[in-house]
């Protein structure tokens, strides 16, 4: 009301714009898509929305649906209802994949291309602590589309290191931006991105 702050709001988009286009440079890296919606259109089967973390998209490429390990093939992209041969990296993409049903694919989930996720139960993360919680707390992490619940662990040797072990299977990418919270109340506790994306309990 008063514009108190909006200088402060403006300077902070402003870099992170700036490093938007920085990591729009890593359009040569693998891709992947957290899954944010699943399901079926008449006559193309099975279409899966979300934003596309890295890298590019092209029609007719092999990719992997995790947790799970399915395999299936991009038959159709779109972006805002454009028909597309390719999307790269931030953009609103919809994957049309086959011979996936919507019994097996659902919100939480991710698809990219061989090797790039991973299925995992526990993950090692480099975080920056709000508030930090004890050691073998429940918390709440959300990564992607997918918010997992697990128990997290501190490293006594670095600060900026823990591992969360999950109640049920996740996936995860190196390097992908998270966040962790509280598991009740979810109040927030840390962001930080992926480290060892199947780490040793």
């Amino acid at each position: 009301v008063t514009g108190e702050g909006l200088d402060d709001l403006r300077a902070a988009l402003a870099a992170k714009l700036q490093l938007a286009e920085t990591e729009a440079g890593r359009s040569q890296e693998r891709w992947y898509l957290p899954i944010d919606r699943a399901f079926l259109v008449k006559g193309h089967g099975l279409v899966v929305t979300g934003t596309l973390m890295q890298g590019v998209i092209r029609e007719g490429e092999t990719a992997v649906v995790q947790p799970g390990g399915l395999e299936t093939k991009v038959r159709g992209i779109q972006s805002h209802d454009l028909d597309l041969d390719h999307a790269e990296f931030g953009q609103r993409t919809a994957l049309q994949l086959a011979g996936l049903g919507l019994e097996e694919v659902h919100r939480g989930m991710a698809v990219g291309a061989p090797g790039v996720l991973f299925e995992s139960e526990c993950v090692d993360f480099h975080l920056e602590w709000r508030d930090r919680p004890r050691h073998g707390s429940r918390v709440r992490v959300s990564l992607g589309a997918a918010e997992g619940i697990g128990k997290v662990f501190l490293s006594e040797e670095d600060e900026a290191v823990a591992q969360v072990r999950f109640e049920r299977p996740i996936a995860v990418a190196q390097g992908q931006p998270m966040i962790v919270r509280r598991y009740s109340p979810p109040d927030l506790l840390a962001g930080g991105r992926v480290a060892v994306p199947v780490a040793v309990p």
